[in-house]
């Protein structure tokens, strides 16, 4: 069986429905905005929404990636850094019960957290304290961490610590792994334009990104770009939301269109369409088959709140990977 780990912050997501808008002014929020916060704006956070019953769960991008692949089938890990608190217990402890390896770091600062506003009008306002998750390191790794491993999936937030990606993806060429990139925040991929531009021809093998992201990289539209993202005979996916996705592998190019869903959340949907692209590339499926499952499990997703799927989801899309393969 095929192990993927994944490489990242390690978050606790809070999301939580709201009544109004006034907590989101109250917190200094802007509404609709995705903004780093400190932690005295994340304890009054966290005291306000207290008795607003939020979901809570591990969240982070490259942790959502790890559970929908070890929900679909695979062996996972993690590699990520909590505080010494109960919020890391929590992120240890799920991990856990859903059978991923939790490679763990202890940091004196506080776990990171993850929280998501839904205003009345389904606006989702986010904002992060990344905490214990930005102190992971170079120190904190070594081949050993590799060992076992088929693939190490690396979400695009990382890539703001360039000593500690190069490090990274030392490890994982010494370790003979295949290394999969989700450049997602087109921002970040335009302040590390030229540093990307240097890394990933020789160490990256699976390339995601979405169509700002692919222009932010490019400099083209999408159809243009995904020849660029796949050069060197990299597998290339270029996210488009309701839209489908563009994937390139080798000469193979190709659109795959989405699910119709009735919306409810799309948080986490471009976590979980990777979740689904890993398992069938992982397996050796055509490109066009793993672009469907990757499709297919975001649909699932945008129809629930937050990033997790119930067990009843999760065993009907096991049994379409199943249709898929029969």
């Amino acid at each position: 069986m095929a192990r993927l780990l994944g490489l990242g912050n390690a978050l606790l997501d809070i999301i939580t429905p709201l009544e109004s808008d006034g907590l989101l002014g109250e917190l200094g929020l802007e509404k609709g905005s995705k903004q780093y916060i400190a932690i005295d704006t994340l304890g009054r956070a966290l005291e306000a929404v207290a008795d607003l019953q939020p979901l809570r769960a591990v969240g982070g991008s490259a942790a959502n990636i790890v559970r929908g692949v070890s929900r679909l089938g695979l062996g996972a890990g993690f590699v990520g850094k909590v505080g010494r608190d109960e919020a890391g217990r929590m992120i240890r402890d799920e991990m856990i019960g859903l059978r991923i390896s939790p490679m763990l770091h202890d940091s004196v600062a506080k776990t990171g957290f993850s929280l998501a506003f839904i205003s009345p009008d389904g606006t989702r306002t986010f904002a992060t304290f990344l905490g214990a998750a930005a102190t992971l390191n170079a120190n904190d790794l070594n081949a050993n961490n590799f060992l076992g491993y088929d693939i190490l999936h690396i979400e695009g937030y990382i890539v703001q610590n360039r000593s500690f990606l190069s490090k990274v993806l030392a490890l994982a060429r010494e370790s003979r792994l295949m290394v999969s990139l989700d450049l997602s925040n087109a921002d970040i991929v335009d302040r590390n334009r030229e540093f990307l531009h240097r890394i990933i021809p020789q160490n990256v093998d699976i390339l995601f990104t979405n169509s700002e992201s692919a222009r932010a990289f490019t400099g083209k539209s999408e159809k243009h770009a995904l020849f660029e993202l796949s050069s060197g005979g990299r597998t290339a996916v270029i996210r488009m939301g309701h839209h489908g996705a563009m994937g390139r592998r080798g000469e193979e190019s190709l659109h795959v269109p989405c699910f119709k869903a009735s919306v409810v959340d799309g948080t986490g949907a471009s976590d979980l369409f990777a979740s689904g692209c890993l398992y069938g590339i992982l397996n050796e499926w055509p490109l066009a088959k793993s672009l469907e499952l990757g499709n297919y499990v975001a649909h699932e997703v945008i129809q629930s709140l937050g990033t997790h799927l119930s067990d009843e989801r999760w065993a009907g899309i096991r049994a379409r990977v199943s249709q898929m393969v029969g």
